[in-house]
């Protein structure tokens, strides 16, 4: 899981990264409002809620048409447990192409686990429970502004802030010692549980636009 992860955030970064040279190679006057272009955002920040303060870093990559913008997002997430928020973004500006001014976004997708299982608990009595952590919902909601440094190129400096749903999702599955196995029950769905963790954070984010 770690090995895809790492390889699709790659991937990403290659793309944003061409297609960026690509399009500050040209004129730098801004492309008309009718034609689609490349847009990528790197931001990083902190949520807040009952667990505790943790952050979080992700990339947006996608295209964008007068004041909307639509892209695919991946992150890390450190918030209760380790995730990659896997997710597609859509975005509106609030002000003039080019001019400072505020924007909203929603981001809506699944919360993959860095490690999709947690380490395995031994008991002294025999007891052993393992752990299974599964994908799940996630979605963010943000408002925030945009401060331009170089509209031509449409890099900006994005401040924001928000409300965001992380879902984890935890089977756990409990074996008992038993010396007689004919006696002990070893049906795995009678020994497995689920655990749903519904976190809701409040979120403050910096990033970078190109």
């Amino acid at each position: 899981m770690k090995k895809t992860i790492i390889a699709a955030w790659f991937v990403l970064a290659l793309l944003s990264q061409g297609l960026a040279q690509d399009k500050g190679s040209g004129v730098k006057s801004p492309l008309p409002r009718h034609a689609w272009a490349f847009r990528s955002q790197e931001m990083g920040g902190l949520v807040s809620g009952e667990q505790g303060n943790y952050g979080q870093g992700y990339t947006i990559n996608g295209v964008y048409k007068g004041p909307w913008f639509m892209g695919i997002g991946a992150g890390v997430d450190f918030y209760r447990y380790r995730t990659v928020p896997l997710f597609l973004s859509l975005e509106r500006e609030w002000m003039q192409p080019g001019h400072d001014g505020w924007f909203t976004r929603l981001d809506v997708g699944v919360n993959v686990p860095w490690q999709s299982a947690p380490p395995t608990l031994y008991y002294p009595s025999g007891t052993v429970i393992g752990s299974h952590l599964l994908t799940a919902p996630y979605w963010d909601a943000e408002f925030g502004y945009k401060v331009f440094v170089n509209a031509h190129r449409n890099q900006a400096i994005l401040i924001s802030a928000g409300y965001s749903f992380k879902e984890v999702q935890n089977k756990e599955t409990t074996v008992n010692y038993c010396p007689i196995a004919a006696l002990c029950n070893t049906d795995p769905s009678f020994n497995t549980r689920r655990y749903t963790f519904y976190n809701r954070r409040l979120s403050l984010q910096v990033g970078y636009q190109f």
